[in-house]
């Protein structure tokens, strides 16, 4: 018998991931084993601001058990989405814990804000604490609205909006790699406009 009281054959993480959805709790324990490499990784790239290397530990699991629950056959492997809710779960709780005291992460100026509609994308500062602030900060993002290209300025456009990387490749019909690939080069391509401000 294996770690998952099945036969001996080598069980598959997609396998693994449907029985943990249908309630096997010993799959899920080895999901857990087996993905734990993974949450320490993305913990020691990544830091949620005020806390300690665990919780964002802890954090990326949180994102390892959205992955089980919305897990599917047919799209990519259980691996990939794994890293994919994981990694998301990390950057939205960097992102929450930028917005919460109130300072935004220079490098995702950006990309942290509301957009007054999904149509027009036009910037909205809910709470602007300089009218200056807001005229520099509509005029970087009609530089960067100028510099990115279409499909970066949509995966940004979303992203802003809250948007999991997975959305946003539905609702735009592109892989989610593709997604965190426009999202590097509009990060990049950010940080340049703000060397220059």
């Amino acid at each position: 018998m294996d770690a998952v009281g099945h036969s001996r054959r080598p069980v598959s993480d997609d396998e693994l991931g449907l029985r943990a959805q249908d309630g096997d709790t010993d799959a899920r324990e080895e999901l857990v084993k087996r993905y734990t490499w993974l949450a320490r990784t993305l913990a020691t790239q990544y830091r949620v601001p005020g806390t300690e290397r665990v919780d964002t530990e802890q954090t990326a699991m949180m994102g390892l058990l959205d992955a089980i629950k919305y897990f599917r056959l047919g799209g990519m492997s259980f691996r990939n989405h794994a890293w994919l809710h994981m990694k998301s779960e990390v950057f939205t709780a960097i992102k929450s814990a930028d917005c919460r005291k109130g300072r935004a992460n220079h490098r995702d100026l950006v990309l942290i804000g509301d957009f007054d509609s999904e149509a027009s994308g036009t910037f909205a500062d809910r709470s602007p604490t300089q009218p200056e602030a807001t005229i520099v900060r509509r005029d970087l993002l009609r530089e960067a609205q100028g510099r990115f290209s279409q499909m970066e300025w949509d995966v940004t456009r979303l992203f802003a909006l809250g948007y999991s990387y997975e959305e946003i490749g539905e609702r735009l019909g592109i892989e989610w790699k593709q997604v965190d690939n426009a999202l590097t080069r509009a990060r990049r391509k950010g940080d340049e406009i703000l060397e220059c401000a």
